[in-house]
């Protein structure tokens, strides 16, 4: 059995490290499925399980579908979980009912909503992989749950995701419907960023809403940054709203900074916004310079490309300095993140000369909350 093990182990590898290893080999099926269905270890008949939902994602999934649904649910819950996992990789309409039917009925899918479950975080995101809208009834029933505090958003975050990951208009009303009831900041403003992906009219006039209603004189425009109208600002780029933009730009000179505001700018591919993004290069919120420096690699054009060579030229942590003597010196963000984001920028508008290393490297670098809306 060990022998078996080691031979699954070796699988995972190479269809791991090569995306096209499973589409790209012959696979004996029937004999698989002797593993999956027979083995009398627990462990090799999960494992053939796996292998199929890894082979089905990418060949033949009408043929591995139907080896998956002739296995027998046995209850326990890693084999529950690598049997759905299997069904929703493959994602063929019997495949994606079956998914469904032992997350619904299974005791440990039940409680998923009881504590913070890495099994559970895994198969929304093989959900939003599978980008089916076969899963959609389903991921609107969960996000309809109230509980969504503590630990519980991380998984509440992760069926918002996989919404987004399918980004049909069909969950629009859902997902709006939400707003309306939440009470929780956070999920707000992660609903907000649905609405870009599934919006149409009603969510542009709702987004609207949210931005024209700001009151200028509210808020400390510091904790900006992360406000539901900077957000709003974000989503309604990601809809190509021009009508609002005016509105972006107001809120920008008066203070209302924030690198989701700039990703607005460059989801509009506004070229108009490049003097208020070459301002913000030299803020002293990081956060504000590395979104201003993605937005003028996005838009592009020779008024941006100058100005990123001349932040490379110059140093883009001196130009801040320069800016904000206030700030120290010897400070990690200041030092490295800027750096990181002007790599990437110049990547962009094909200026980058340096090492692949490097650039590898900045992408790791520049914090993965200010480039995943």
């Amino acid at each position: 059995m060990e022998d078996a093990i080691d031979s699954y182990f070796d699988l995972f590898r190479d269809i791991r490290d090569d995306p096209e290893y499973a589409s790209s080999r012959s696979w004996d099926l029937e004999n698989i499925n002797h593993d999956a269905q027979f083995s009398s270890d627990h462990s090799v008949r999960q494992y053939a399980i796996k292998l199929f939902g890894l082979i089905g994602a990418k060949v033949r999934p009408q043929e591995v579908g139907k080896y998956l649904l002739a296995i027998e649910n046995t209850g326990d819950e890693a084999f529950e979980y690598e049997l759905t996992m299997a069904h929703i990789r493959v994602s063929t309409p019997p495949c994606s009912q079956r998914a469904i039917e032992i997350m619904r009925t299974s005791a440990w899918f039940k409680t998923w909503d009881k504590r913070f479950r890495f099994d559970v975080r895994n198969i929304f995101r093989a959900i939003a992989e599978s980008k089916s809208e076969l899963f959609l009834e389903f991921l609107h029933e969960k996000a309809e749950q109230e509980e969504y505090e503590g630990a519980l958003f991380n998984s509440y975050q992760e069926i918002l995701n996989a919404i987004k990951a399918i980004g049909s208009n069909k969950s629009e009303q859902t997902v709006l419907s939400i707003i309306e009831t939440c009470k929780d900041f956070n999920v707000s403003n992660q609903l907000i960023l649905t609405l870009g992906v599934v919006g149409g009219s009603e969510s542009i006039a709702k987004l609207r809403e949210v931005i024209f209603s700001h009151d200028m004189n509210s808020d400390n425009s510091i904790y900006f940054c992360w406000h539901p109208v900077a957000f709003a600002s974000c989503s309604l780029g990601r809809l190509k709203d021009l009508e609002s933009v005016d509105k972006m730009v107001e809120l920008w000179h008066n203070g209302y900074k924030s690198p989701l505001l700039a990703r607005a700018f460059s989801l509009l591919n506004y070229e108009k916004a490049i003097p208020i993004l070459i301002e913000g290069t030299g803020d002293r919120s990081i956060d504000i310079v590395v979104g201003s420096l993605r937005a003028l690699g996005d838009i592009g054009g020779d008024e941006a490309k100058n100005h990123l060579l001349y932040l490379e030229n110059k140093g883009i942590t001196h130009h801040i300095k320069c800016l904000n003597p206030e700030m120290p010196s010897r400070d990690y963000e200041l030092n490295v993140i800027p750096r990181a984001a002007l790599i990437l920028a110049l990547n962009e508008v094909g200026e980058y000369n340096g090492r692949r290393d490097h650039l590898e490297r900045a992408k790791r670098t520049v914090p993965l909350y200010l480039y995943e809306h």
